[in-house]
């Protein structure tokens, strides 16, 4: 449901009071990149009211709403003659035209908020009393109920799963030292084939050696450091 767009269901519920303001990059942020900041958490916060309200009025009429934005489906095709769709889709819409008036004229006040909550509030208590009195509405003739979808009519939405950036890191060099610690013996014991040099293997010998000296010398390092510390503070202290 690409609301300002088009009302499709599927791949989420993108709203245009969700629209992001586009801040100056500096590290010092002035008084207007902190009052753009605050307006946008405003937006944020009433984007969620407003997603909120959409889920409720779809559950409503008894359609399972995490199923539905699976898929590609025009909640046209599921409201088809109901009252009461039209007016909430006409609410939902002019809360998008107030959001983005006030983003083309940066119009970040108090004024603008009071607007754009005014109109999200205005849709919260459409759908609690849509949802208080849906029997009646629908004796009424004002609402519909909820039809047999067939989902093999619909392209389902395809969700790209982003790659955790520190998980890659941290394999690359899970990986890294491995290949630090064996490969020394890998290539020794490689050279012992038939096929290598006598440089070859003194070259892949020599570095296994360096790297086995290397292992058992530096705890030996750390102790003689804290020893030779530890020392020279008790001489400080006897001065």
């Amino acid at each position: 449901m690409f609301i300002g767009i088009s009302k499709n269901l599927g791949n989420g519920f993108r709203i245009g009071i969700g629209t992001k303001i586009n801040l100056d990059n500096n590290n010092k942020k002035n008084e207007k990149d902190k009052k753009e900041q605050e307006f946008q958490e405003f937006l944020n916060s009433m984007n969620t009211k407003t997603l909120d309200s959409v889920k409720k009025f779809v559950e409503t009429n008894g359609y399972n709403f995490e199923e539905i934005s699976k898929y590609e489906i025009d909640l046209d095709d599921l409201f088809i003659g109901s009252k009461k769709y039209e007016e909430f889709m006409k609410i939902v819409l002019d809360i998008n035209k107030i959001a983005m008036r006030t983003l083309e004229i940066k119009d970040y006040g108090v004024v603008a908020k009071r607007k754009i909550s005014d109109s999200v509030y205005n849709l919260v208590d459409f759908v609690e009393d849509y949802n208080k009195n849906f029997n009646t509405y629908l004796e009424q003739g004002l609402a519909t109920k909820s039809i047999e979808i067939d989902y093999t009519q619909y392209k389902r939405v395809e969700i790209k799963k982003e790659k955790n950036i520190s998980e890659i890191s941290m394999v690359y060099k899970i990986f890294i030292y491995i290949g630090v610690i064996f490969m020394p013996y890998i290539f020794a014991w490689f050279t012992l084939k038939k096929g290598f040099s006598k440089t070859s293997r003194i070259i892949s010998f020599v570095w296994l050696v360096l790297l086995l000296i290397g292992f058992i010398n530096s705890p030996k390092n750390d102790q003689n450091t804290n020893t030779t510390n530890t020392t020279q503070e008790v001489n400080k202290n006897i001065k």
